[in-house]
């Protein structure tokens, strides 16, 4: 099933939305495709696509999954979109003493501690493939780096802790080309797009970031129909409220 002619887009955290457009976009533009996530369909109603099973809420489950993409693929993906998110929600009034700490622990491994650790992957392999390869890390974030929501905390932190890393990544990788984005569509007022973000629109905007000439602005908000939408004026994290 080697694809090395093609390059390969991995989709951690393949849902019924942002990942399936991603998944149709990247294959329309010519990639090969690998989808992880919990829940899939099977491989015979996708025979083009490579999918693995894997539940994102266990610490180690992550080199399992680039193992598998370089041994049925032929080579690592040079395009990682890392899609996967846990949301407990907790009361707004007590948000400390309404949140299990097991809750706490599994937000954060699928979506701050296995992020990192599929990064690490991606760069792993980045440094194996060809110079022609663009290569690019994508975090599916939100504006929760720069606000306030108690509801969802532990939400908030995965947010702004994978914010600040794919900064840190960004600026360690630039000399490279390796590409690192968080992004995050908004409306034109800058306010969170919550349950209007497009996914259609998401694909999109992930494609174009990964046929870039270069490194784009890391934290990359977005509105629909506009591209990228420079916030950072609007975007004061001690004068937001939350939601």
């Amino acid at each position: 099933m080697s694809t090395t002619a093609r390059p390969i887009v991995l989709v951690l955290g393949a849902g019924a939305g942002i990942g399936a457009n991603v998944a149709s976009c990247f294959a329309d533009a010519g990639y090969a495709v690998a989808l992880a996530a919990r829940s899939l369909p099977t491989s015979k109603q996708n025979p083009s696509r490579l999918e693995i099973h894997a539940d994102l809420s266990q610490p180690s489950v992550i080199p399992a999954i680039f193992s598998t993409v370089e041994k049925e693929l032929g080579e690592p993906p040079s395009v990682v979109i890392y899609n996967a998110a846990s949301r407990t929600l907790a009361q707004a009034d007590d948000p400390l003493g309404s949140m299990p700490l097991e809750d706490y622990h599994r937000d954060m491994t699928v979506g701050l501690h296995n992020a990192v650790a599929a990064a690490q992957e991606a760069v792993r392999g980045f440094k194996t493939l060809p110079k022609s390869r663009a290569t690019t890390y994508i975090y599916s974030g939100n504006k929760l780096n720069v606000m306030s929501d108690p509801k969802t905390w532990p939400f908030g932190i995965a947010r702004t802790g994978m914010a600040h890393f794919i900064w840190d990544c960004s600026v360690a990788y630039q000399e490279k080309g390796y590409r690192f984005y968080f992004t995050d569509e908004r409306l034109s007022d800058g306010s969170p797009s919550r349950e209007l973000m497009d996914p259609v629109e998401r694909a999109a905007v992930y494609l174009r970031l990964c046929r870039a000439e270069s490194q784009l602005q890391w934290h990359y908000t977005y509105v629909k129909g506009r591209g990228y939408v420079d916030f950072r004026g609007v975007d004061d994290p001690w004068a937001v409220k939350g939601s």
